[in-house]
């Protein structure tokens, strides 16, 4: 195969990688991103880029691959929010933290929703389970 064959995109304009990237697949997103490593920024149905696919499903290892692959400069804000609140409903909040510590503003930054990462995160009580309990009225 060519590089640029690795680039076609199906109706929904799904390229091979986001099919790697929905099925967690790392080892085949490695061979195809070595062919050809603009991959990670073409992005499939509904505009998504393949780490943001990968963040949906939930599949860790492929989301810490294509995060170093994606260049950082090539996302917007958007994508960003998305990424970061996407890591933290699907509780890779690794992920969640390092995307954060080389983008402090996001902390404060909202999505198309309105909603912060904080808010995703409040909506998940399992994300605290084990600590203590707060009580109102003591």
């Amino acid at each position: 195969m060519n590089p640029e064959d690795l680039e076609l995109q199906n109706s929904n304009g799904n390229t091979a990688l986001c099919f790697a990237a929905a099925a967690g697949t790392v080892r085949i997103a490695e061979v195809m991103i070595n062919k050809n490593e603009h991959l990670p920024m073409i992005r499939g149905s509904q505009g998504m880029t393949p780490l943001y696919m990968a963040a949906l499903l939930g599949h860790s290892d492929m989301v810490w691959y294509l995060y170093q692959k994606t260049k950082s400069k090539d996302l917007s804000d958007e994508d960003r929010i998305g990424i970061l609140n996407t890591c933290v409903s699907t509780d890779l909040y690794d992920v969640a933290l390092d995307i954060l510590k080389h983008n402090p503003q996001l902390a404060v930054a909202r999505d198309g929703n309105g909603e912060t990462a904080l808010h995703v995160l409040a909506r998940k009580p399992s994300a605290f389970t084990g600590g203590s309990q707060f009580q109102v009225g003591r």
